[in-house]
């Protein structure tokens, strides 16, 4: 101490720094819940007078400087493992979501109200069970078809013709056809005549040319072979009557008498054929009259055994209505089976179209999620470059408060709240020297004191136009290496997706493609790719229903494009014209080659590869499904480690810089005593002095 006035300038100091360290720990506390603020400390040193012979006086304590509590080195890490920890968050949560894309398409509910779609496995075990049983359909062959497809044309023509605005003629031809068929379904001779009476007459009066043609083409195909037998039949009943009553005699003659099983048998059976006859109801008359003349030949009397012949060869007897009635039968199994035919191979292109649409539905999904990826990667690049900018105005900022021996903790602060943001995008390094902050990315500098660079998004993302992420003011690519922004372009990423070569089939499929949304995409392309091409081969083998060259059950909506997920159809004419579905190899009777070959597919092991795996085509799904699930966990579990590290670094970093309300108190405590002990001293000077010059006085 120099001087007994110099002890002044030493308590004063005192107080100065302990008032500063009161003003800090009071602006901790006001920052206690400010995200990103860090504690800031005053940090003091000795004022010394060096001496002409080489001592030092102590002349009290000075603000060194206010400092940060910081730790450069865990908030580099910190910012390392956080673009980590989003790029494995995106991965994983597109992988998740693919996933969920699948179980979706993969979930059946028997609700009335659930509109939820079939999986891909049920519809393709639906499409091959269609072909089971059209490989057994007996009328599936092209001989067993009267040569057209006249009754299904027929009903359909008659829907088109008696819909849009209602008409008393529309009506009475919807009606009479309506009854026409359930004449038909029940075989009664008298109401099948009655009945295509009344609807060749509602026809007529309608006067739709095109019902007209089509009503002309059912009756040349089987209406009117139909009509011609129930018309004899009703006719040789009731022309039979006479005949049949001396029948009814010789019957009663014959069961009479003492009661016996055969006798009994007769009368029922008799009882069953007059009741058939009555009705007029082919298939039931041909049904009866086997019974009774079993019934009779087993009674054994002479006497009804002459009767009965006599009734059968009569003009109008029993074998002139037996015959009539099995040429009515025969005639409407044939029509009907023409239509069971067709009805079975339109089942077979409705499974066809409902598996095209859930393996199209999905693909429209996982397009979807491309683009999302696409703008995750441009909102990405525009937060980046809008973080940057700010962070560069910071970096002014804190230059030009710190050049006078300011304090911008607060600022600084901010800044770093700025750079944990960047660093979930990108993989950005800082360096600062000289108060300079520099943000780089993989060597390029990103933000140089005041200046940023901007980042631009080339490319649309498709296979011609990939994304490309470049330096605004060089054109060149810059490495981006982690981050979501790394994440959402390797999603976007299609050139895991491409066309596949028919002529060389089976594809070898892998999951080796940078995004897995493409590689699940190529997995589909495959999968309905390869069966479209090999049901192709075996439909333009044969012949269809009416005996014609087969056509490609799947064919591309646009014809100058190859088959694709995103380019295929059930072929238009098949869904229009069922019979045009092929089935045989021939027109041979029985001959379904073609259908049996078709579900012989589901078991081949030769059309589907999985990393040179062969497998069938249930099997192949299966794989794609597996693989998702692996994926998805394999990511799930990468990012669950991950995100643990971020947060135990996290935590490092806060037990450094983070405010504590109690240590602050204490804090503020000690310095307001030290600062009462320095204004002490200084009031123990003052009183001295005035002692000293009172003396004097």
């Amino acid at each position: 101490m120099g001087s007994t006035f110099g002890t002044y300038n030493i308590a004063y100091s005192g107080m100065y720094v302990n008032q500063a360290s009161l003003a800090t720990a009071s602006t901790n506390l006001a920052n206690v819940d400010t995200t990103g603020a860090s504690k800031v400390q005053v940090s003091s040193v000795e004022r010394d007078t060096v001496q002409s012979g080489g001592t030092s006086t102590g002349d009290g304590v000075s603000v060194a400087a206010i400092t940060r509590a910081r730790d450069r080195y865990l908030d580099s890490a910190y910012r390392t493992q956080n673009a980590a920890a989003t790029y494995l968050s995106v991965k994983s949560g597109n992988l998740k979501y693919l996933d969920k894309i699948l179980s979706e398409y993969d979930t059946t509910s028997t609700s009335t109200t659930d509109t939820t779609s079939n999986g891909v496995e049920t519809e393709l075990e639906d499409f091959f069970n269609a072909w089971q049983t059209l490989s057994t359909d007996s009328g599936s062959s092209s001989s067993s078809n009267t040569g057209t497809s006249a009754q299904t044309t027929f009903a359909a023509a008659i829907t088109t013709a008696t819909s849009g605005t209602t008409s008393t003629a529309k009506t009475a031809v919807s009606t009479a056809y309506s009854a026409y068929k359930a004449a038909l379904t029940s075989g009664n001779a008298a109401t099948i005549v009655s009945t295509k009476t009344t609807l060749d007459s509602a026809v007529t009066t309608l006067s739709d040319s095109t019902l007209t043609a089509a009503l002309t083409t059912y009756n040349t195909s089987s209406g009117t072979a139909i009509n011609s037998a129930a018309t004899t039949l009703s006719a040789d009943i009731t022309n039979g009557s006479s005949a049949l009553a001396t029948l009814s005699s010789a019957i009663t003659t014959a069961t009479s008498g003492t009661t016996s099983t055969a006798k009994t048998a007769v009368s029922t059976a008799y009882s069953a054929y007059t009741a058939a006859l009555t009705s007029g109801v082919a298939k039931t008359i041909v049904s009866t009259k086997t019974t009774l003349d079993s019934a009779v030949t087993a009674l054994a009397d002479t006497t009804l055994t002459t009767a009965y012949s006599t009734y059968n060869s009569a003009t109008d007897g029993g074998t002139t209505i037996n015959t009539a009635a099995t040429s009515l039968t025969n005639a409407i199994t044939t029509a009907t089976s023409t239509a069971t035919a067709e009805t079975t191979r339109a089942a077979v292109t409705a499974a066809g179209v409902d598996l095209i649409s859930t393996l199209t539905d999905i693909d429209k999904e996982l397009q979807q999620l491309q683009t999302d990826a696409v703008t995750g990667v441009k909102d990405g690049v525009d937060s980046l470059n809008d973080l940057a900018s700010q962070v560069a105005d910071l970096d002014k900022q804190i230059t030009q408060a710190e050049a006078g021996g300011g304090e911008a903790s607060y600022l600084r602060d901010q800044r770093d709240v700025l750079l944990d943001q960047m660093s979930s995008l990108a993989n950005i390094s800082t360096t600062e020297s000289n108060g300079t902050l520099k943000v780089t990315l993989n060597g390029a500098n990103l933000v140089d004191g005041d200046t940023a660079r901007s980042l631009v998004v080339d490319g649309s993302g498709t296979i011609t136009d990939p994304l490309t992420v470049n330096w605004a003011d060089s054109g060149t690519q810059a490495s981006i290496q982690s981050g979501s922004i790394k994440a959402y372009m390797e999603d976007a990423d299609q050139t895991g997706y491409a066309t596949i070569d028919s002529s060389s089939l089976p594809y070898n499929f892998t999951t080796t493609a940078t995004s897995s949304i493409s590689t699940l995409r190529q997995g589909l392309n495959d999968l309905i790719t390869t069966l479209a091409t090999k049901v192709n081969s075996l439909s333009t083998s044969g012949v269809d229903l009416d005996g014609n060259a087969g056509l490609d059950f799947f064919t591309a909506i646009d014809s100058s494009q190859p088959l694709s997920i995103t380019n295929i159809q059930v072929n238009p004419a098949l869904v229009a014209d069922s019979s045009k579905v092929v089935a045989a190899s021939s027109a041979a009777s029985g001959d379904n080659t073609v259908a049996n070959e078709i579900c012989a597919l589901e078991d081949d092991t030769t059309c589907y590869k999985s990393s040179n795996s062969s497998l069938d085509i249930i099997d192949f799904y299966a794989a794609i499904t597996d693989w998702i699930g692996t994926a998805g966990d394999t990511a799930a579990s990468n990012y669950t480690t991950q995100s643990t590290l971020v947060t135990q670094v996290d935590t490092q970093r806060k037990s450094v810089s983070s405010i504590s309300i109690d240590e602050e108190m204490s804090n503020m405590i000690k310095f307001q005593n030290a600062y009462a002990a320095s204004a002490k001293v200084m009031s123990t000077i003052d009183n001295m002095l005035y002692t000293l010059i009172s003396e004097f006085d």
